[in-house]
């Protein structure tokens, strides 16, 4: 294995390995993971739009973010929270984890409702552009049906929560 690209977020190496027994190669991003988070303010669903510079336009999206190196998700899920909306949350429940790209990346994006939210700090990073945006689960079960919410992440993370009971249309 060959570290071809190592970035502050990811890196790419080139790897080997015996697929229907033959050596094969091919190259795997390499991530430690991402926190997604649902979370309620008045019955809304707390929910960024977010300019998105890799497709050239905004999109809705949940909150979510990269845990560190050595860090818990739920603690990464609790720091992102607050640094991207300003929001803190006091409690962190794990709904699920999901590979979201599995034949190319080998991170794990795990999935989180939090709880006890209160106003906190906000601190984005320098490349972060966003608006904060509270969305009823009604318009955002409206906004995946009419193909208006593409980010899967946060097209799973609503169903979910809507066919679990978490939240109600």
């Amino acid at each position: 294995m060959a570290i071809k690209y190592k970035g502050k977020m990811f890196s790419v190496e080139s790897v080997k390995a015996k697929v229907n027994g033959r050596r094969v190669s091919f190259d795997r991003i390499n991530e430690n993971g991402v926190a997604v988070m649902l979370a309620l303010r008045g019955g809304k669903i707390v929910m960024e739009k977010v300019k998105r510079v890799a497709l050239g336009k905004r999109l809705l999206e949940v909150p979510a973010g990269h845990i560190e190196r050595g860090e818990k998700p739920e603690w990464a899920a609790k720091r992102e929270f607050e640094e991207e909306t300003g929001y803190r949350a006091s409690k962190a429940r794990m709904l699920f984890s999901a590979h979201m790209v599995p034949g190319l990346v080998n991170n794990t994006h795990h999935y989180f409702l939090l709880t006890g939210i209160s106003k906190g700090r906000l601190h984005r990073e320098f490349e972060e552009e966003m608006e904060i945006t509270l969305v009823s689960p009604k318009r955002a079960l409206s906004l995946i049906r009419n193909g208006k919410m593409v980010d899967g992440k946060s097209m799973l993370l609503v169903l979910y929560a809507l066919q679990s009971g978490l939240i109600k249309e």
